[in-house]
């Protein structure tokens, strides 16, 4: 078995080291980034750079965005706007559509923006999770580094 997935060296700062790993070693290897400060790259459709824009000023607060992060959130846009479209297709046609084979039978197929809204949301879904973007993902952060209320864990003395 493979084991859990890798996750950044910042989100295992994080969470505090729970595999207990070197992480120092790496830490001195890491090259210091920051936010990325780069707007998306023009080849994004409209959507999509709205999309990066908003997850840059959310993330930037985090100390999980570097600089080196750009192409993978840049994915992450272009997948959500290609599983938009997808959607939006799928929302004004249907899921299928009628065609006459050569012997007059009529045959329902599904049309193919079907399964690319399937795909993308596989890519869109991987992507948020690396991030900590999606709800369980963000419980796992706050349950190790605590929540803002300032209520004090009894069990944190023990």
């Amino acid at each position: 078995m493979s084991g859990p997935a890798k996750q950044s060296l910042k989100l295992e700062i994080v969470k505090g080291n729970p595999g207990k790993r070197g992480l120092l070693n790496q830490a001195k290897k890491a090259k210091k980034g920051g936010t990325p400060i780069e707007g998306a790259p023009k080849w994004l459709d409209s959507k999509a750079r709205r999309t990066y824009a908003d997850l840059v000023k959310a993330l930037q607060g985090g100390s999980i965005l570097d600089k080196i992060d750009r192409t993978a959130l840049v994915l992450l846009c272009d997948a959500l706007s290609e599983y938009r479209d997808a959607r939006e297709f799928v929302r004004e046609n249907g899921t299928s559509y009628e065609t006459e084979t050569k012997d007059g039978a009529i045959m329902h197929r599904i049309y193919p923006q079907v399964g690319q809204a399937a795909d993308a949301w596989r890519r869109v879904k991987s992507m948020l999770t690396e991030f900590g973007l999606t709800p369980v993902s963000r419980t796992r952060l706050l349950g190790v580094i605590g929540d803002d209320t300032g209520d004090e864990n009894p069990f944190d003395r023990f």
